[in-house]
Order: C-alpha cells, then sequence, then structure tokens
C-alpha cells in the first residue's frame, strides 16, 4: 500500500513539474512560427520583410523557414500572454508601445552589440529588461497630425489657400466658419487630452510617479463643445478618422496611420499639417517597435532570431519600408537625415515634429488610453462634474502601471514646466 502511495506521489510531482515547466524545446529544423494581426495588405513592408531576410540566407547557402500566422485584433494582447505564459505560442511576434508592460513580461532581452546600438539608432535603451539590455528596439518615430479636407477648406478659404491653424484660437475660429449643416468644423479623438495638458505644463505622471490626469484638457474640450467648434459624441465617438472619411468634419486630429487607412477607403481630397500649440512642446509621440522574441525560446533557435531581429533593425531597405509604412521618421540616425515625404502628407509633418523636437516621446499604457476615452465619453454623455469624472477615473486607475511613462517624461518634464511658467510670466 505504502509503494503505491510512493508512485502515485511520483507521478503527481512529475505531472505538476511538466505543467509548471514554461520552457519551449523546438523541433531542429522547425519553421518560425510568426504571429501578425493583421494582412499582407495592412502590413505589406513586414511580411516583405520577412521574404527578403529568407532570401539573404539563401543567397549565403543557409535556410530561414517561416510561416505567419495571421491573428485578430480583438483579442490579440491577451491571448498572446496567456500563450506565451502557458509555454506555446509564436517564436516572433508584433508588438506595440501601448502594451509594453504586458509585452515586456514575457520578451527575451535581445543580446546585441552595445556599440552597434549607439552608432546605428538614436534611441535603443527605452525598454530594457532584468539585465539592462534592450527587449526591443524602436524602429520608427510616429506623433499626432492634423487632417484637412481641402475641397470644404478652400470652399470657405480659397482655392490654393493652405494657410492651416497654427493656434488653437485660430483652430477655433476656423472651425466655426467651416461649419456647416451635417459637418462639424473639427472632430479629435481622446489622445488630444495628453497635448492639451503638455501645452499647459501638466504631465501625466508627478514627480513621485503618481497619476495626473488632465482636467485642464477636459475643460477646454467642454468649452469646444459649448462653442459649437466640436461635436464629439454626434460625430466621431472618439474614432475622429471616420469623421474624416464620411465628409462630416472639416478638420481633425489623428495618426499617421489614418492617411493610408483612408486613401484606401476613398477619394477624398485632404492633406496632413502639425499640431496647433504657442509651445515648443505641442504633441506626443511614439517610439514604436515591431518583433519581440518569446521567452522561453533558448540555444539555437534565439541565435536564429537573435540574427533576423538584427538584419530587421540594421537593413536599411527593411528599416525605410517600416517608417513609411508607418508614415514616421526611422530610429535609424542615417535614414532619419535622408528620407523625405511629399508635401502635405502626414509623413512630411511628422518629420517636422519630430525633428525639430515639437513632439516628445510619450507613450502611456493601453488602460490609460480607455481612461482618458471613458473621461470624455461619461462626461459629455452625463449631467456630472469635471471633478466628478476625474475622481471616479482616479479610482479606475488605480493599478495602472506607470513607471516607464514617468521614465519618459522625466526627459522632458523641466522643459514643459519651465516653459509655461515663463509663459505666464509674458
Amino acid at each position: 500500500m505504502r509503494f503505491k502511495k510512493k508512485i502515485l506521489l511520483m507521478l503527481m510531482c512529475t505531472l505538476f513539474f511538466i505543467g509548471c515547466n514554461k520552457k519551449i524545446y523546438f523541433e531542429e529544423g522547425s519553421p518560425v512560427k510568426i504571429w501578425i494581426p493583421g494582412d499582407r495588405n495592412e502590413y505589406s513592408f513586414y511580411y516583405e520583410m520577412f521574404d527578403r531576410y529568407k532570401d539573404k540566407m539563401e543567397s549565403e547557402g543557409k535556410t530561414f523557414e517561416f510561416v505567419i500566422e495571421q491573428q485578430p485584433w480583438g483579442d490579440y494582447w491577451t491571448k498572446l500572454p496567456l500563450e506565451v505564459n502557458k509555454g506555446r505560442g509564436p517564436d516572433l511576434y508584433l508588438t506595440h508601445v501601448a502594451y509594453i508592460d504586458v509585452l515586456s513580461a514575457i520578451s527575451k532581452e535581445l543580446d546585441l552589440d552595445e556599440k552597434m546600438l549607439e552608432e546605428t539608432f538614436n534611441v535603443w535603451d527605452l525598454y530594457l529588461g532584468k539585465n539592462n539590455k534592450p527587449q526591443f528596439i524602436p524602429t520608427v518615430f510616429v506623433s499626432k497630425v492634423m487632417y484637412v479636407n481641402k475641397d470644404l477648406w478652400e470652399s470657405e478659404f480659397g482655392k490654393g489657400n493652405r494657410d492651416y491653424p497654427k493656434t488653437w484660437e485660430e483652430l477655433e475660429t476656423a472651425s466655426l466658419r467651416l461649419k456647416k449643416d451635417g459637418t462639424i468644423g473639427f472632430d479629435f479623438s481622446y489622445h488630444v487630452m495628453w497635448d492639451l495638458g503638455y501645452q499647459n505644463g501638466q504631465l501625466i505622471t508627478t514627480k513621485n510617479g503618481q497619476l495626473n490626469l488632465s482636467k485642464i484638457g477636459l475643460e477646454i474640450i467642454d468649452e469646444w463643445e459649448k462653442k459649437g467648434i466640436t461635436d464629439y459624441l454626434g460625430y466621431g465617438n472618439g474614432s475622429s478618422e471616420n469623421s474624416l472619411l464620411e465628409g462630416s468634419a472639416a478638420i481633425i486630429y489623428g495618426e499617421p496611420w489614418m492617411e493610408g487607412w483612408i486613401k484606401s477607403s476613398s477619394d477624398i481630397n485632404f492633406e496632413a499639417f502639425p499640431v496647433p500649440g504657442k509651445t515648443s512642446v505641442k504633441t506626443n509621440s511614439s517610439a514604436e517597435i515591431s518583433f519581440g522574441i518569446n521567452e522561453n525560446v533558448e540555444g539555437k533557435r534565439y541565435e536564429e532570431l537573435l540574427k533576423f531581429i538584427e538584419f530587421m533593425v540594421t537593413d536599411e531597405e527593411t528599416m525605410e519600408s517600416i517608417a513609411r509604412g508607418n508614415a514616421g521618421v526611422s530610429n535609424h540616425k542615417k535614414l532619419a537625415e535622408e528620407m523625405v515625404y511629399p508635401e502635405g502628407s502626414a509623413g512630411e509633418v511628422v518629420t517636422e515634429e519630430v525633428l525639430s523636437k515639437s513632439s516628445v516621446i510619450s507613450i502611456p499604457p493601453s488602460e490609460l488610453e480607455e481612461t482618458y476615452r471613458n473621461i470624455i465619453g461619461n462626461y459629455l454623455s452625463s449631467n456630472t462634474t469635471i471633478d466628478y469624472e476625474i475622481k471616479q477615473a482616479y479610482l479606475l486607475s488605480e493599478r495602472v502601471k506607470l513607471k516607464i511613462l514617468k521614465k519618459m517624461e522625466d526627459k522632458f518634464r523641466s522643459r514643459i514646466e519651465n516653459e509655461v511658467y515663463k509663459k505666464g510670466e509674458q
């Protein structure tokens, strides 16, 4: 009887060990499994990148076999960590800076030469792991941009006029003139609250690392609504690109990626211009990342993937295609200086904002994005006060991780606070 119990105990311990051991033991020669939440039309530059690397390896008498598994956007950021934590999932996966806290917990550090990193990139040490090595290398910088329906603009301000608003006051005046039946003058996404905060000396984190929600941003939006400049709930409801696409907004505040999406969905005549503002810091930008390595990958498979990552971030054709695909400024020093975009394009605006340093790298975690979206929606759809909605948002955001965001904001904190102080003296 005791012998049977010992056997049973040993079996239970063995099963427990197998169930808890997350390590993946890849079969030699198996294809590299890649997850991308998007198809070849949406991310052609990434699909072509893998084809290009395979061709390169074959030209050297080597092989790089891979399979891309397209994933739905809806549950990607929950499914990915669950799979990795179970010892499964892809070898490589598309990443996003808004989910950096989740991704850093499941991604391998990159054992890349530090001298090469210093010489090649403008920024490489934003996303470091426990051993102070990068887990992801930023590939492209993208800031916020404004888009204008040129036909609506020219019908009010004259053919060929490109004197777009440079301050929020000018934007308000122009928006009221552009407001017609069925068309609002200006629409925006919730991200604008970050810019309104920065331009008025309010950062998202305090010096002590606490959350500092932008009350002043909500106050300005409230004024826009009361003046009839915007109609957030009646039009885009946070998705300003739809307002531009449908011709129901003359000007929108948006993202560089919207340019390609709108062009592929409509023949609307539009162009981009910089975010308005009187301060030197006018908008926020992201240091976008591309692919991460599953934390469970080891040995020869890790070395194989590390070589691919190094190719991805140092090959100029690849890095330029990623930058252009995102309408942004490459993190590759040489390309950042050489790349040129067409006049009036999102890429031209982002280049101006990033290189002139009128944008600052600030990447709030995904949970905080939802917080800002809810603040605006809840306030505008109810009879509560701004103070009440801000208080409620604090209660719902207690567990949001701010360490990485604070690290970013500390780099420009004094610049914003000092500039606003000087502005107040004038």
